[in-house]
């Protein structure tokens, strides 16, 4: 029977990467259990391809959460995905991290620990990240991860976002730069 370093459960996002990792920086043997299917439908590449899963339960599975007060006691579903790649397969391809503001809260509520704070989470994202376009102190341009513009976009996309930006929402040309807030084209 085969041994190994270490056993990770689940296929997804962080657990993917930190397989690569431990393999291609390490040497050490991983077995990464997920049970999920593999990612072979060629729906999933596609940008809103997971659309089509939301009704059905090949690659999602629905959560409901407990009722939430500031939705008037209803209880959102959440779709959790059962796949090879985890959520990352079944999105809309656009690349977004937390906010700075999430990793900064993360540090504080585990008593001010900085290495969970997004000036110490930065380094680890750059380091992965091969963008394309945006070349400044928020990006990376040699890691595996590929990061892209979309390769078409609508007119009725700009057509919104000339409406958004005329209500007064803030052009964002960098979701994942300083700030989230305003209206633009995702990676």
């Amino acid at each position: 029977m085969p041994t190994y370093d270490f056993v990770i459960a689940g296929g997804g996002s962080a657990a993917s990467v930190t397989a690569w990792r431990l393999v291609k920086e390490f040497g050490f043997s991983v077995l990464m259990l997920e049970r999920g299917r593999a990612r072979t439908n060629r729906i999933m590449a596609m940008p809103a391809g997971y659309m089509k899963y939301l009704g059905e339960d090949t690659f999602l599975e629905m959560h409901k959460t407990v009722p939430q007060p500031q939705l008037g006691g209803r209880a959102p579903i959440v779709p959790v995905a059962k796949v090879l790649g985890g959520g990352s397969s079944v999105n809309a391809m656009v690349y977004m991290r937390g906010q700075r503001e999430d990793y900064d809260g993360w540090a504080q509520s585990l008593g001010n620990d900085p290495s969970w704070s997004y000036d110490a989470i930065l380094p680890h994202f750059k380091a992965v990240e091969d963008n394309a376009r945006l070349h400044d102190g928020f990006h990376g341009n040699s890691g595996p991860l590929r990061v892209s513009d979309p390769g078409y976009t609508t007119q009725t996309t700009h057509d919104f976002i000339a409406a958004a930006q005329a209500l007064g929402h803030k052009a964002n040309p960098d979701f994942n730069g300083a700030t989230q807030f305003g209206v633009g084209i995702m990676q």
